[in-house]
């Protein structure tokens, strides 16, 4: 047999690679590969010149063709794949690898393998495969797993007709191309087996595809099937050439070496036919050099027969939500409020009017309202001094001129309608016309007249009008019920204080679905349990309350996910009437955001009323939390991949604990997911709120650390530095001395973030970005040494939900990119980090430091925007697409498609 030696030396152009396999024999249906040529004795031969046209060269099948499970030594990780592409450019040939996926540190990596899958597997991808990359040449390695499988999903017998369908699918888009058909290297896991499959595999060549060949007048072999043997087991590769126990499959190192040869020798059997020709032209990618950086095609993942794999499971027991809302409650006789109005008709409402106390987005406490007229409208207001207190009473001009005759008092509600965390006067005209006078701050409160804000829909009226947060984004939503108990709602989108667009939530069907419980007039809508989100309540003529909880729903579009509580509120025992006006709901007590229970009655004599309320304090808990909120990812180990973080939801009580999942995969050694990838958690408890935590390598040392918000309000960090020694993290935990950098804090959505972590400058280290509401986003900079810069703007505003920004490097190069996912169908669009800029070029990028590209889409969501995140779990330095179920917290492999890389 060659040498080693001998074979190393095909690197240098002559050929010990002039292998013989049966390919150029007559054929012999007897014939055993220990009678193949002995290849010490063949003389050199003449190679055909290379051409001058790319070898598109797309090497398809499964582990071996990804160079995966290589051995410990094979830090390269290219399989054969490099050893082949370095002889043939030696040769002089130009030549591009394409495929669908990315592996190893060559930098021409493109390939079309995926781990564990047969004959049947691989043809199903091909015929996608060869219709985006076009390739002129189609190196097939597959069956393996046909034969190890040993007949578990598919016979045996009957590989060698499923490669042939594999073929024909590679002709059928590709009619020009040539395909070299391998037989399978030697296996120490069922070598009877191969023997089978590579017996068929040469049937398969000789009996079929070598009876289409002709020759011209000139000699010449002529077929409309171009197909070459690339014989692996003729004896040339050993199993001293395979791994050792356990694996027995793959190819050593020497072992790749030997495959390469026998490629290149199969390749240059087909140019030396005249069989080679130039590949066709493609509109999404030259065959040039290129760069190691690669940009998302829109759709692109679909092409990924992992897409849709499930990847995560979530069934360790730490993964929990709170379960279902459990109401408890205590009357608090102590916060009687009495005289109150002394007109018939007088109304009770509480809203948050004004903010003295600076409380944040979920810690608002309500001002209790009232209002009534007798020969005009009247309307006061105290205000909440916290626990149930409420200061002296003033009144309210809340600028309704715009109605004739004023808001009557059956119509008022109150809301916030654009986000600032003050409530607004709302008047619902007879027709279901909504009108708004906005609250801009001071107090008393000022007011100041927008007028008609939302028309009427469905043809109803102020009777079949709710007003509700549907989406938990801040802004007050327009919903309508007909007399069936179905309720539409119209979502109110922008960040402006007037809607920029009204979304159908339900696409036209219904967001709620009648529960028959009977009157209308019982139906509000309430965050009872205070995540944000209006649950549904209907109350009875007694106050006796059932309750839906709303939590985020799994798929597209907006249609909640309708948690039921049961009955929560057992009522007054007495009569509240029709209107259920004696009832109020508001935010009285705590900083937790639950609605309280108010009760109010009056007495009157044919002159005067007196009032009085008592509010039943909200002790309830549950239904807040879904698993997929606590869903996480970074590279915590610095093995090239994130690992899954899940952060508890012990958020009321600041004590968030961060679980670690450690993945299993990494850059060099992966199996895409096909197995259980997670290790057993590690834990780390931060005593923060799981909103004031992030992920982020801050210190630049490969390894992704736990970043924590400890002021919300000035943004000071403290950081939790990864010290990964192979078994433990070693947590180096530390303030960061003049970090309070932002104070945005975080809105009330639960991916409403004011401070992001992200790498945009491209130094290594996660740079301090605060971004307002409105989008536009200023930065503290971090250089290699863990220096500050003060960028100011980096970004912009867009005028496009924060909640549904993120950062991630979609391109691969280094440095983070602005995307934004659509709330209804997850579709994300990219700002491409181009370059941070000089100080005088702000001008010319809208006062910004970085310039972007402007907007495009490039990823298809598989599930509404809060639901998509963008890890790195293909292990490119490429962020990928993954789609979260909220209420299991199990996510599905979205891998992103992209656009070759490199080709040097």
């Amino acid at each position: 047999m060659v040498s080693l030696k001998a074979t190393l030396a095909g690197f240098g152009a002559v050929a010990a690679l002039l292998l013989q396999p049966c390919a150029a024999l007559p054929y012999s249906a007897g014939l055993e590969p220990s009678q193949s040529p002995n290849y010490e004795n063949i003389k050199l031969l003449k190679r055909a010149d290379a051409r001058d046209f790319y070898l598109r060269v797309m090497p398809l099948g499964a582990s071996i063709t990804a160079g995966e499970h290589g051995p410990e030594d094979d830090t390269q990780m290219n399989g054969y794949r490099k050893f082949l592409r370095d002889k043939l450019r030696l040769r002089g040939w130009k030549v591009n690898m394409v495929g669908s996926f990315n592996r190893g540190l060559m930098k021409d990596n493109d390939h079309e393998g995926i781990s564990g899958q047969r004959v049947s597997e691989v043809t199903a991808r091909t015929k996608r495969a060869t219709h985006t990359w076009l390739p002129n040449v189609v190196l097939i390695n597959a069956g393996t797993n046909d034969a190890t499988q040993n007949g578990r999903h598919e016979p045996v017998d009957g590989t060698g007709l499923r490669m042939k369908e594999l073929i024909e699918t590679i002709f059928s888009e590709v009619p020009h191309a040539v395909v070299v058909l391998s037989t399978l290297v030697p296996n120490g896991i069922n070598q009877g087996n191969v023997d089978k499959v590579n017996a068929e595999y040469r049937d398969l060549y000789y009996r079929h595809f070598r009876s289409f060949v002709t020759l011209d007048e000139h000699g010449n072999e002529v077929t409309p099937f171009k197909v070459v043997l690339a014989d692996m087991a003729d004896g040339f590769i050993t199993s001293g050439d395979i791994k050792p126990h356990p694996d027995l499959t793959h190819p050593t190192i020497p072992g790749n070496m030997k495959m390469a040869a026998v490629w290149d020798w199969a390749i240059d059997q087909a140019n030396g036919k005249g069989w080679l020709s130039e590949p066709s032209p493609s509109g999404l990618f030259e065959d040039s050099e290129g760069t190691t950086t690669c940009r998302k095609e829109y759709g692109s993942g679909n092409q990924d027969v992992r897409s849709g794999r499930q990847v995560l499971h979530a069934a360790n027991s730490v993964i929990r939500d709170d379960g279902t809302y459990r109401h408890q409650s205590v009357p608090r006789n102590d916060r009687e409020v009495t005289n109150l109005g002394r007109s018939k008709g007088t109304r009770v409402w509480f809203a948050q009017l004004v903010n003295v106390y600076n409380a944040p987005k979920g810690g608002e406490r309500d001002e209790l309202v009232w209002g009534w007229k007798v020969e005009r409208r009247t309307l006061k207001f105290r205000l909440n001094m916290g626990d149930g207190n409420f200061a002296e009473e003033h009144d309210i001009d809340v600028k309704d001129d715009y109605i004739r005759d004023g808001c009557p008092i059956e119509a008022i509600q109150w809301g916030d309608v654009n986000g600032d965390g003050l409530d607004d006067f709302i008047c619902i005209a007879e027709n279901g016309e909504m009108f708004v006078s906005l609250n801009t701050g001071g107090n008393p409160p000022t007011f100041r007249a927008l007028g008609s804000y939302k028309t009427p829909e469905r043809g109803l009226g102020r009777a079949h009008v709710r007003l509700g947060d549907i989406d938990g984004d801040g802004r007050l939503d327009y919903c309508v019920i007909p007399a069936s108990g179905d309720i539409f709602c119209w979502r109110n989108g922008g960040i402006g204080e007037r809607a920029a667009y009204w979304q159908n939530m339900g696409s036209g069907g219904p967001v709620f679905t009648a529960k028959g419980m009977g009157d209308i007039r019982g139906v509000r809508f309430v965050d009872i349990n205070g995540d944000g989100r209006s649950d549904w309540t209907w109350m009875d003529e007694h106050g006796r309350v059932t309750t839906w909880i709303n939590q985020r729903g799994s798929d597209k579009g907006m249609i909640p996910r309708w948690l039921d509580a049961g009955v929560t509120h057992q009522g007054m025992g007495t009569n509240i009437g029709i209107d259920r006006h004696q009832i109020a709901f508001g935010r009285i007590f705590g900083d937790n955001g639950r609605a309280d229970y108010i009760h109010y009655w009056e007495s009157c004599t044919l002159s005067y009323c007196s009032r009085r309320f008592v509010p039943y304090e909200n002790l309830g808990s549950g239904g807040k939390f879904q698993k997929g909120d606590g869903i996480y990812w970074g590279d915590m180990t610095g093995t090239g991949v994130d690992d899954y973080i899940w952060i508890s939801p012990d958020s009321d009580n600041g004590n968030a604990e961060a679980w670690i999942f450690l993945n299993k995969n990494t850059r060099e050694q992966s199996d895409f997911y096909a197995t259980s990838a997670w290790s057993t958690p590690i834990s780390l408890k931060t005593g923060l709120n799981r909103r004031a935590l992030h992920i982020g390598d801050w210190d630049g040392d490969g390894k992704d650390d736990i970043i924590g918000i400890i002021d919300r309000n000035t943004g000071a960090l403290r950081v939790w530095h990864s010290r990964w020694d192979g078994s433990r993290f070693n947590w180096d935990v530390r303030d960061i001395p003049n970090s309070a950098r932002c104070n945005q804090g975080w809105g009330l959505g639960y991916f409403d973030n004011g401070a992001h972590f992200a790498d945009i400058s491209g130094s290594g280290r996660v740079d301090y970005i605060c971004m307002e509401p409105s989008g536009r986003a200023t930065a503290w900079l971090r250089d290699e040494h863990g220096g500050w810069f003060n960028a100011g703007q980096v970004k912009y505003h867009e005028d496009l939900d924060r909640a549904n920004f993120q950062f991630a490097d979609v391109n691969g190069d280094g440095r983070a990119d602005l995307v934004w996912t659509d709330k209804f169908n997850g579709d994300a669009n990219v700002w491409y980090n181009k370059r941070q800029a000089a100080e005088h070029e702000r001008g010319n990028l809208g006062g910004s430091l970085f310039e972007w590209e402007r907007p495009i889409k490039a990823f298809l969501g598989s599930s509404r925007g809060p639901n998509m995140h963008f890890p790195n779990l293909g292990g490119q330095g490429r962020a990928d697409m993954v789609g979260t179920n909220p209420t299991t917290g199990h996510v599905s492999l979205g891998l992103v498609q992209l656009l070759p890389c490199g080709r040097r």
